[in-house]
């Protein structure tokens, strides 16, 4: 049975609010072990108890075994102070070091943190766990559409999928289509990423996605590439501005 571990640090950090603590975390959701399989607060993702999401995808793809470590997530906030956002990074590397080896990994993130210090949040705890990890564990991780996507959060995952509804009504969705990459890269298979950085920042409230809208038309344009089979995947990915780091772009 393969052994898939879930795992992510999670929050869209605005930098113009006040700076969170690990107190936002454990606020809204700082979970640790079995307590994420029973957590009805990041349902939206895993679907345990939904029955649609990350969970029972895999379980209908194959026989495994869930290797819950720790999530945290803050929702929206500021950006994390920085030695807070250490000792929770600390503690998932710690908790997933105690599981290995693992056959495979599943990121629950948003895509848009960063500290006090750090613009790339995401991309540094992404990082870190690809170094414990080593090069051969697959890697797929599901991110808000609202993130700020990384050379270096793509260059530590093996995929990556994000929301393509604004409001968010995809999660379990694109949970789902997580869970079906993994399946393959644990049959062997490696998909090959890419991602086009457009120099523009839009406005949070020109980003809804329902027919008519200029986003909502683009990811309808989009998908034209999934139905004509070139492509496994594709997200349109406008950012987060109010992070306000060299990162943010569409």
């Amino acid at each position: 049975m393969s052994r898939i571990a879930v795992l992510g640090i999670s929050i869209e950090s605005n930098s113009f609010a006040p700076p969170a603590s690990i107190q936002r975390f454990r606020d809204y959701a700082y979970l640790e072990g079995s307590e994420i399989l029973s957590a009805g607060v990041i349902d939206y993702w895993l679907g345990v108890e939904s029955g649609h999401g990350f969970v029972p995808a895999m379980s209908k793809l194959r026989d495994w075994t869930p290797v819950p470590i720790l999530i945290a997530d803050g929702q929206a906030a500021g950006a994390v102070l920085h030695d807070d956002y250490l000792a929770i990074r600390t503690a998932l590397l710690d908790k997933l070091e105690a599981e290995l080896p693992v056959d495979a990994i599943y990121i629950v993130a948003h895509g848009a943190g960063r500290t006090t210090e750090l613009h790339d949040l995401d991309g540094d705890y992404f990082s870190a766990v690809r170094k414990l990890v080593g090069e051969h564990v697959p890697i797929v991780a599901t991110l808000d559409l609202h993130a700020n996507l990384t050379p270096a959060m793509m260059s530590a995952c093996d995929a990556i999928v994000a929301q393509r509804t604004n409001p968010h009504v995809d999660s379990e969705a694109r949970a789902e289509d997580a869970a079906a990459l993994l399946d393959r890269m644990l049959g062997g298979w490696r998909p090959v990423q890419a991602a086009i950085r457009i120099p523009l920042l839009t406005p949070q409230v020109s980003q809804l996605t329902e027919p008519g809208e200029p986003l909502g038309e683009t990811v309808a344009q989009s998908e034209a590439f999934l139905e004509a089979g070139d492509c496994t995947g594709v997200s349109v990915i406008p950012g987060f501005s109010f992070a306000d780091t060299p990162e943010n772009g569409f």
